[in-house]
């Protein structure tokens, strides 16, 4: 009976870890298949970076951006003169940036960084 009971156990553990192995090569086996899916995700995604940056560039380009300054909606804008644009040299707007030791946490959500008006002058 002893026997018995020994051949009984041997085999419930060699079928539990069959079962495990078995099931283990099935996860593997669906995460095999879901690759080539997600290879062609990432390359559907990467043909639309393509295509929004060419698109961006095309927009941004000062012919275009001249284009659509010629459009009615867009009629109220206009060129500023040389004497309303205001020149910064780097030293200047080094000097007067504020670091984050002066200024509280609290402070930094309304602080305004450059309170010069670039390209138009204040009236």
């Amino acid at each position: 009976m002893a026997h018995l009971f020994r051949v009984l156990i041997c085999l419930v553990v060699f079928g539990l870890g069959s079962f495990l192995y078995v099931d283990q090569l099935n996860q593997q086996t669906a995460l095999r298949f879901q690759i080539p899916a997600i290879e062609k995700e990432i390359e559907e995604i990467t043909q639309q970076n393509v295509q929004l940056a060419f698109q961006l560039e095309n927009f941004n380009n000062p012919q275009h951006l001249l284009e659509l300054a010629k459009q009615p909606e867009y009629s109220h804008l206009k060129f500023p003169f040389m004497e309303e644009v205001m020149v910064i040299s780097s030293e200047i707007a080094k000097r007067y940036e504020s670091t984050s030791e002066e200024i509280g946490p609290a402070d930094q959500r309304s602080l305004v960084k450059w309170p010069i008006y670039l390209g138009s002058s204040k009236r």
